[in-house]
């Protein structure tokens, strides 16, 4: 039912943001920044966002060579929409059942909302190309591949690569998203194009069905931290700005359909900006330890400082980890049998209760005079509310300005258009 989707729909807009979040930290892994042993397992674990595969033991696949790293990490999404195509193709021609059945639309969502996802690694696997580090005694070198000096013959071999990269994956899928972010609302009762571009529509409240572009220009500058500066701590700093602007537009906007993703989006993101400034703080603990060892000073007070700050940003990483559990298990039981009743019911009388004061209200003989009074008295906040709920209820039900929720909105634009509907809900709707 509806409510299981809605849960789908939680957890996987959850897990979209943990990627974010694991993606940023890789992002900070490449700073010339000494991180404490400590954290040595958060980055470890973000690198696999980054398609770093030294890890993996995969060397068989792409060779030791820089070139065959850098093709492989530019070629990963390429794998990925192949193997989709594949299924797709066998289950046109295998004999398994309907609902087994990939469909073009959904296909091209969920290819969408990997894509997006992962974003920041698709942009940061090709701006790598660019990013070169200063050497004490040395030549510049590629700041993720250290051992390729820049605009060598080995550094320019990869050219086609991230010439494929920029064009597809940093302009090409980045202008598509906007394109379709600008013509949804002309095409909001268009059947075909709501399903294509579920991933982009469906996690956000129709009046800020656009917030998917938002996000994606986020994305899309914290990717490029490693070429506005050399220095780590105009990187960080750059990051942190990037990351505060993000989340406080989001929590004066509130774009999530859920209320809860509002708060878990905003969590994380904090959490980001305390990683981004301990990470100054770290840059500027080494160099006094490094100025206090070079005049023979005790240096204890300093790393004992720095061994703080590092146990302090463990447990910040522990709580958002803590918080993303506890979300998972959360959604996980709202799918209970037992848990979709109650929430339907509950559902329903809260509906029902606002509905039967509303009608109270309105069938007041002094309603309209106490409207008029408490228009004029009330806050600007409580007008912009009154507001949205009254043109709502006249506005075009083909448009976003309905602000009825994906999955009827969908059902009515098929209605209308006569289109079948689907026997089963997508995954991510709601």
């Amino acid at each position: 039912g509806s409510q299981r989707v809605q849960a789908a729909f939680i957890l996987v807009s959850t897990c979209g943001m943990c990627c974010f979040f694991m993606q940023t930290v890789a992002v900070f892994s490449t700073f010339a920044v000494s991180w404490p042993e400590e954290l040595g397992w958060l980055f470890e674990m973000s690198a696999i966002f980054m398609f770093d595969l030294n890890g993996l033991s995969a060397s068989c696949f792409h060779g030791t060579g820089f070139g065959g790293k850098f093709w492989t990490a530019i070629l990963v999404p390429v794998f990925v929409i192949l193997a989709s195509g594949l299924g797709y193709m066998l289950t046109k021609v295998l004999p398994v059942p309907d609902l087994w059945k990939m469909l073009p639309n959904p296909t091209f969502s969920m290819l969408g909302m990997m894509l997006s996802a992962l974003y920041i690694t698709l942009v940061k696997v090709v701006v790598a190309f660019w990013e070169c580090a200063e050497n004490p005694a040395a030549e510049r070198t590629l700041a993720k591949y250290k051992d390729v000096v820049c605009a060598s013959d080995e550094h320019m071999e990869v050219a086609p690569a991230m010439a494929f990269g920029l064009i597809f994956y940093v302009f090409g899928f980045y202008v598509a998203f906007l394109r379709s972010a600008y013509i949804a609302p002309a095409q909001w009762a268009n059947v075909g194009f709501r399903e294509r571009w579920k991933f982009m529509l469906t996690r956000w409240r129709p009046d800020t069905y656009f917030w998917g572009s938002c996000v994606m220009t986020r994305n899309l500058l914290v990717a490029f931290a490693g070429l506005i500066s050399d220095e780590p701590r105009v990187q960080l700093v750059y990051v942190v700005c990037v990351v505060v602007l993000a989340f406080t537009c989001t929590a004066v906007y509130q774009p999530w359909r859920a209320i809860v993703l509002n708060h878990y989006d905003v969590a994380s993101s904090i959490v980001l900006t305390f990683v981004g400034v301990f990470g100054i703080i770290f840059v500027s603990l080494d160099q006094e330890i490094e100025v206090l060892q070079q005049n023979d000073l005790a240096t204890q007070d300093k790393e004992a400082e720095q061994r703080t700050f590092a146990a302090v940003l463990s447990g910040l990483v522990a709580v958002f980890l803590a918080l993303f559990l506890a979300l998972g298990m959360w959604c996980m039981t709202l799918a209970l049998p037992k848990q979709v009743d109650k929430a339907v019911e509950a559902s329903k009388k809260e509906c029902k209760e606002l509905t039967a004061l509303l009608l109270e209200k309105v069938s007041s003989s002094t309603f309209s005079e106490k409207a008029a009074v408490l228009i004029e008295e009330s806050t600007p906040y409580d007008r912009l509310g009154l507001k949205n709920f009254l043109v709502k209820i006249d506005a075009d039900q083909g448009s976003y300005m309905s602000g009825i929720t994906d999955t009827l909105s969908i059902e009515k634009a098929k209605a209308m258009t006569g289109v079948a509907s689907d026997p089963a809900p997508a995954l991510v709707s709601a």
